[in-house]
């Protein structure tokens, strides 16, 4: 009986591991495939030698997280991509192009033929896929008239794509819809889409409803490093184009769109996220160049934050109807109560129009109402700006709320409050203020050399700031010495920059408050008195000869003690004069 229990725990080892084999042989690996314009369907398309010709022959014939390696050429075809695969394109580098430049794809997608309006050319029909390093290209015949609707298609999330050149289209380079799964509240960051370091160039606009280079809905999303070209039109929505995406609390952030870069698209970013879940919104870093708006955000429950981006905006769009504008926040979707309305934070900015003429109604940041939306939401909207720098437009900054005879089911939340920004240079106002109910609060402000933002006569603004103090210069660094503005200027007018004042403790507004010796008591001993702070050192020099200047060292030293330092000379002459000078640091 001992034998065969000893038999029996064997037999149980046994069988536990055979398990385990079985479990670990159910989990393939990821096989690698070749696709090549030289190649031929009817190899096993497993190496470089061995090729698939057909991308499209490739799509069918892989497994779920497969990997396909599309060789250099051109290659003419629709793509439907029903698998979770990873789809590599040919990358070539040239570190001596531009950053975003340096990747080159040698894999080029086109259409079959021309005029396919309607037609994506990939479509991607489930999650989880990659794409990478190819060069995307709606113009069949290369005659500059698109041939397609959109590169890239996808209703399912995530996706990712990453280092592709998309170009030529009439409509999206990529649109993400994340219909499927259908969003739910237990989902996290492995449901966001990454849109990471693509080009993407030349989307036309003559559709109604083509939106943008990226457009993504109900799908949360990182869209970082990207370069976009050209994304204009009659319809034209935006270079990004952002709604209804779904946030949880499970992820670790909302919508990212940072670090992209953005050149003669009509708009560079538009969030119109209604906020169903409340998902706040980071745009940061962002540069914008030869544009209509830089960034809108519209009806956003959740909150945006957006900060150090720079924008350069100008002229009036093609109806004629909307000046160029900078940045532009047009009222909340939340409940109408003041605690619930959103509030955007919007700080360390560059915007600026250098083509501005007076009374072309440019301005550089717009807040302003939306008289469309429901009695129980806040059409209005709430903003805190801070330390940006707005410069070169017909208005700096508008801030509009409904009038009388507008029809909107209530009065509008509008509050912006502006602090630490330099708002200078602009041909009309600083800041205009139109409507019902705005509140502005703007003390601390720089605003050049113009008068007040606004007539003080003006009765439908109440709540306009007429007497602004000259304070500021927070984020402009005029001579690129590290030392912002307001720190450099001598705003008393004693020779003296505000910053040496700061440091030893006399006033920057006040020629009379110096650095000096206070007083001198001279006998057999010579007694120096000057103001003090602490956290210094006091360096005193002294020479009896003031042609030949002060020597290198100091004489000695004293640690600051205020309010008032004091200092005895033991080593006084018994004649002729004596000539001290005192230096600070710390």
């Amino acid at each position: 009986m001992q034998k065969l229990g000893k038999y029996l725990g064997h037999s149980k080892t046994i069988s536990i591991v055979f398990s385990c084999l079985l479990s670990f042989q159910l989990q393939v690996a990821a096989i690698t495939y070749y696709v090549s314009t030289n190649g031929n369907n009817t190899l096993d398309g497993m190496t470089t030698n061995t090729p698939w010709k057909d991308i499209s022959h490739a799509m069918v014939n892989v497994a779920n997280n497969d990997i396909v390696r599309i060789m250099p050429g051109i290659y003419r075809e629709f793509i439907l991509v029903s698998k979770r695969i990873t789809i590599n394109g040919w990358d070539s580098y040239n570190y001596t192009n531009a950053p975003l430049a340096r990747h080159q794809s040698a894999t080029i997608i086109l259409p079959p033929n021309t005029n396919n309006p309607n037609s994506p050319l990939i479509n991607i029909a489930t999650n989880g896929v990659k794409i990478s390093n190819l060069t995307i290209s709606g113009d069949s015949n290369n005659d500059g008239i698109p041939d397609a609707k959109a590169g890239i298609n996808a209703l399912y999330r995530p996706i990712e794509i990453n280092t592709c050149k998309i170009c030529n289209f009439n409509g999206y380079g990529i649109k993400y819809q994340g219909d499927y799964p259908i969003p739910a509240g237990s989902d996290n960051d492995t449901k966001k889409g990454f849109f990471i370091r693509n080009t993407i160039t030349n989307i036309t606009h003559t559709n109604v409803s083509s939106a943008t280079g990226i457009f993504t809905y109900k799908a949360p999303s990182e869209i970082i490093s990207n370069a976009f070209y050209y994304i204009a039109g009659t319809n034209s929505r935006s270079a990004i184009y952002i709604e209804r995406c779904y946030y949880t609390s499970n992820m670790t952030s909302g919508i990212k769109v940072n670090g992209n870069y953005f050149r003669n698209c009509t708009v560079g970013i538009w969030a119109n996220s209604y906020g169903e879940k409340g998902e706040p919104i980071n745009i940061c870093s962002n540069t914008v160049t030869n544009g209509l708006i830089g960034i809108r955000i519209t009806a956003a429950r959740g909150k945006a934050t957006v900060c150090s981006n720079k924008i350069q905006v100008y002229g009036i769009s093609e109806s004629g109807l909307t000046p160029a504008r900078g940045l532009w926040i047009q009222s909340d979707s939340n409940p109408w109560s003041i605690a619930e309305a959103t509030d955007h934070l919007v700080r360390y900015n560059v915007i600026f129009n250098g083509l501005s003429t007076v009374g072309d109604l440019t301005t550089g940041m717009y807040f302003s109402y939306n008289s469309s939306t429901t009695p129980s939401q806040n059409n209005g909207v709430r903003a805190t700006v801070i330390s940006n720098f707005i410069s070169s437009f017909d208005i700096g900054s508008q801030v509009i709320s409904g009038s009388s005879g507008v029809g909107i089911p209530h009065d509008p939340l509008v509050e912006v409050i502006f602090h630490y920004n330099d708002i200078e240079k602009n041909k009309n106002y600083g800041i205009f203020s139109s409507g019902m109910t705005n509140t502005i609060n703007a003390l601390d402000n720089w605003w050049g050399s113009y008068g007040p933002p606004f007539p003080s006569g003006n009765i439908s603004s109440a709540n306009v700031i007429t007497n602004i103090p000259p304070m500021g210069r927070f984020t402009v660094d005029t001579d690129n010495d590290g030392i912002m503005d307001y720190l450099d200027d001598n705003d008393d007018g004693d020779r003296y920059s505000d910053l040496t004042e700061i440091y030893v403790g006399t006033y920057p507004d006040d020629p009379l408050s110096q650095f000096e010796i206070a007083g001198i008591r001279a006998g057999a001993t010579c007694e120096l008195k000057w103001k003090s702070l602490t956290n210094r050192i006091y360096f005193i020099y002294r020479t009896t000869n003031l042609l030949e200047g002060f020597p290198p060292a100091p004489w000695t030293f004293v640690f600051g003690s205020p309010p008032t330092n004091y200092w005895t000379d033991l080593a006084v002459p018994s004649s002729g004069a004596i000539f001290y000078r005192i230096t600070c640091t710390n």
